[in-house]
């Protein structure tokens, strides 16, 4: 379920969390839930929360926020993103021959593992800005592990998917963000040419 509330301390409502009725759609194959909120006001700060309730009766939740429209401001601040491959040496690759004084980067360790992303995450946490924009290859689909095209392919895109999202989750869960597909999002070399 997802509930929302408004950090407006004016409002009378401001601590009440409000049950939204959903979700209108559930996409089956890629997990994604599809919530509609009527009447949102958007002049104002708001909480959300996704609520989950598992076959044990254990509840999680994740919370995030959605700021207001900036209208108050001039000018906006974006932060870009592209190219955020999870590693350099793909998991399931053989180790290079050494060549001279080449330095062999271990297979898990922080050289070759790049995500999450934490110096980037901090980077553009301290900046302190207004949207987030990905232009493309927030996947790999070959990275971490090769294609899983067995029964469940769809379980592969979203192991890369949330990967992706253990990375950001510390920026989308506050500010909006722009995704733009590219090539290896969608499972494919170069699409482009």
């Amino acid at each position: 379920r997802l509930e929302v509330k408004t950090t407006d301390r004016e409002d009378p409502q401001v601590n009440v969390w409000k049950l939204i009725d959903g979700p209108r759609a559930i996409s089956p194959p890629d997990y994604y839930l599809l919530f509609r909120v009527e009447n949102w006001d958007v002049s104002k700060d708001w909480q959300t929360r996704v609520v989950f309730e598992d076959a044990d009766g254990e509840t999680y939740t994740y919370s995030t926020t959605v700021c207001h429209d900036p209208e108050e401001k001039s000018n906006v601040s974006l932060a870009a993103f592209t190219g955020m491959g999870v590693m350099g040496r793909v998991a399931h690759a053989q180790v290079p021959k050494v060549k001279g004084d080449d330095i062999i980067v271990g297979r898990w360790t922080p050289a070759n593992v790049w995500m999450p992303f934490a110096e980037a995450v901090d980077v553009v946490a301290k900046q302190e800005v207004d949207i987030l924009f990905f232009t493309g290859d927030q996947i790999y689909q070959g990275k971490p592990s090769p294609t899983d095209q067995s029964r469940a392919p769809y379980e592969d895109y979203l192991y890369k998917w949330l990967l992706w999202h253990w990375s950001f989750r510390e920026l989308t869960n506050h500010l909006p963000a722009i995704f733009q597909s590219d090539d290896h999002d969608v499972y494919h070399g170069n699409i482009w040419g």
